[in-house]
């Protein structure tokens, strides 16, 4: 049976040091972030938001949450282990707020039968309230799919699952559409696209005002209406409380921001929220750090509309410091890159980059590290911050590590890891998605490099390929962006850990040089091979787990004899396998491979040459008999680990509002219960409202 350990992310630390102007700041921005999640469910799938207003109704039903265990299973049809598969159910529909796994996304199975799924549901005294929705999704959560087609150049209209695109239109309307609005300027990233008709379309647009715009196109045969005011209901919610959040800020710059995400969801104008990331950035490392709104494209099968999140977090001053450090030495790090600085932005801002702790971080992915805004035209010409979230790291299985590498290397990693993933985090983040030149072509044909004299140092010869005016990085390396992109910034980690002063800035002793590196490189090699378990039909259903085993296995096949780095010492017989590190090898030839595999994608991506980038994902992402093999022995493990947030409250006390921490059992019903009640109100009424405001469209759709 699989068991579930819940982690609270804890700050209390940070927060103590917190003046009561700030905490009130924090409390009101944190009620800002989670009042917008539940805009995700609806960009995961049709049945998610209907998942959600059953389980906040089913679990609200119950008036001590601690004896539902005990309620549901007086039912004698229902065994222990139904009540406990339905449990992990529902903690990971929380935990991704949907039905899909946000690392692999691969939909999220229930383990048990459909009819003891509903028997358990038929306790709840609210039932018959949500029994008519339950009917109508109950054997879609059952059916198999994937949220994005398995990672591809290629893929066709029947892999779209995911409901950015309603009511059955297919891969080549959706380009026509995206192509007309993009020469229109038009942004597509808080848009939906819903097929009214034949040859008529709405963009859906995330706003508080409600108006519709006819749009003038050169094909009179196409109607597209502007339709704006999706989402409405929640971003009244999220404005109500960023305008309390304005009365406790410490600055005028924080004001300023404020103001302008209001005005963004208000009018869905994405300027608007672009020039709220300008100011964003000129806030620097202030004490208490937040960031929202539609940011990442990750779950949109062409990779240019985002969906929704939001974070709240604060400075841990003593972590900071180091991260500092790293920033002050940027140039330097730059310099030891592999490439000419031509491939480099004319002029790197220095970004702010500060040590964080959670306070609330409502998405679908909780990431270790963030690098934001993810507008590259802003990135380019105002520059990004770095957030490091330290209590989001987490910590290898001891156990299951002792079934895939040696004991030795177990204790090593049990001792530098953690500290060896948050220094590959900052390395990853600042000088991996911080770094590189996008070679363009403006609208006036003026070039941003030196198209007659510029040399591709992988070819030797001039630059054959750039960026048009109207394509970004996403568009143009479509579906394998992500793990292109995650892999450049993870390979220049690998590359710049063997950097002395690198090391050092993170604490590392002279002693322990090597094994920083080593530690580095075996985790990465772990996640190579455990992440073919996300490979499927020739194809890769997770970004991550793809550059991880691309980097893998480039360095496995082109290994000289003598000078191996990775073997594996397999156990036929009892089928078991331990990945094994030359340290001697990797020490002296490491960095050069590293850099090799680094310049071929980072020069791809700098001047657009899609087909270069597509050979090597293509030499290296497919998974041999051989690597197969070793994955098909790799053990599974029993334990999941969910992280909890920790909500903040304000109670009043002697007539004063005090804010404190509201902190629930670490145990999968404190969990669900920490969700439940940070949901109360009318969520579910609005969930409902929004959810059969498109009912049509989507039963419609896949």
């Amino acid at each position: 049976m699989v068991s579930i350990e819940i982690r609270p992310l804890d700050y209390a630390k940070s927060f103590e040091q917190l003046t009561e102007k700030e905490k009130m700041y924090s409390y009101y921005l944190n009620k800002a972030c989670w009042a917008g999640i539940p805009i995700s469910l609806f960009q995961i799938s049709y049945e998610s938001p209907a998942l959600f207003v059953i389980f906040q109704s089913f679990f609200s039903s119950f008036e001590d949450s601690n004896k539902i265990e005990e309620e549901i299973l007086k039912n004698k049809d229902i065994s222990q282990n139904d009540y406990d598969l339905f449990i992990l159910y529902v903690v990971n529909f929380y935990s991704y707020y949907g039905n899909y796994y946000s690392f692999g996304h691969s939909k999220v199975m229930p383990r048990l039968s459909i009819d003891k799924f509903e028997l358990i549901l038929k306790q709840s005294s609210k039932y018959e309230s949500f029994s008519e929705i339950w009917n109508i999704i109950k054997n879609l959560i059952y059916k198999p799919s994937m949220l994005l087609p398995k990672t591809s150049s290629k893929y066709t209209s029947e892999d779209i699952v995911g409901t950015y695109y309603l009511n059955g239109i297919t891969l080549d309307e959706i380009k026509k559409i995206d192509n007309i609005l993009i020469k229109k300027n038009i942004s597509l990233v808080n848009t939906r696209l819903q097929k009214i008709d034949e040859n008529e379309y709405e963009i859906l647009i995330g706003s508080i005002e409600e108006k519709e715009e006819k749009l003038t196109v050169e094909d009179e045969n196409i109607s597209i209406t502007l339709k704006y005011g999706d989402f409405k209901d929640y971003l009244i919610k999220m404005n109500s409380f960023l305008e309390k959040a304005k009365l406790y800020a410490s600055n005028d710059t924080e004001k300023k921001m404020i103001d302008l995400y209001i005005e963004h969801f208000l009018t869905g104008d994405i300027e608007k929220h672009k020039e709220s990331q300008r100011i964003w950035i000129k806030d620097i490392s202030p004490v208490v750090e937040f960031n929202l709104g539609w940011i990442e494209t990750y779950i949109d099968t062409e990779g240019v509309r985002s969906y929704y999140e939001g974070i709240v977090a604060l400075q841990n001053k003593d972590s900071s410091v180091k991260y500092k450090i790293l920033v002050d030495n940027v140039d330097y790090f730059i310099s030891q890159l592999p490439w000419d600085k031509i491939f480099e932005k004319d002029k790197f801002i220095t970004p702010d980059f500060t040590a964080l702790d959670i306070v609330g971080f409502p998405t679908t992915s909780l990431f270790v590290g963030i690098n934001l805004p993810n507008y590259l035209d802003i990135h380019d010409t105002d520059g990004f911050k770095n957030l490091s979230l330290l209590n989001a790291y987490g910590s290898f299985d001891e156990n299951y590590l002792k079934k895939i590498i040696s004991e030795k290397d177990v204790e090593l990693e049990q001792k530098i890891g953690a500290r060896v993933s948050m220094f590959k985090t900052a390395l990853h983040e600042l000088l991996g998605h911080g770094t590189g030149k996008l070679f363009k072509i403006d609208k006036d044909g003026k070039y941003n490099f030196d198209i007659d004299n510029t040399i591709n140092p992988l070819t030797n010869e001039k630059i054959k390929s750039f960026y048009l005016p109207e394509e970004t990085y996403e568009s143009k390396f479509s579906t394998f962006c992500r793990a292109l992109e995650e892999g450049r910034a993870d390979y220049t980690a690998l590359y710049l850990v063997f950097d002395k002063k690198a090391q050092k800035i993170f604490g590392f002793n002279e002693d322990e040089y090597e094994d920083v590196i080593y530690i580095m490189w075996l985790i990465h090699f772990i996640g190579g091979i455990i992440g073919i378990g996300y490979y499927e039909n020739q194809k890769w259903e997770n970004p991550y787990s793809q550059e991880r085993f691309i980097f893998t296995n480039y360095i496995f096949q082109n290994q000289e004899f003598g000078k191996e780095i990775l073997t594996f010492n397999v156990d036929d017989i009892n089928g078991s396998f331990k990945i094994v590190i030359n340290k001697q090898n990797l020490i002296k030839y490491g960095k050069n491979i590293a850099g090799k595999i680094l310049m071929t994608i980072h020069i791809a991506k700098c001047i657009g040459d899609v087909k270069s980038a597509e050979k090597f994902v293509e030499q290296y992402q497919h998974v041999d008999e051989y690597l197969l093999y070793l994955y098909e022995m790799t053990p599974i493990s029993n334990r999941i680990k969910k992280e909890m947030h920790i909500d903040l409250i304000m109670e009043e006390i002697d007539g004063k509002q005090i804010i404190k921490m509201n902190e629930y059992p670490s145990t999968p019903i404190g969990f669900i219960k920490s969700v439940v009640d940070r949901f109360k109100c009318d969520y579910n009424e609005i969930t409902f409202k929004q959810w059969t405001k498109y009912y049509n469209p989507f039963k419609n759709s896949k």
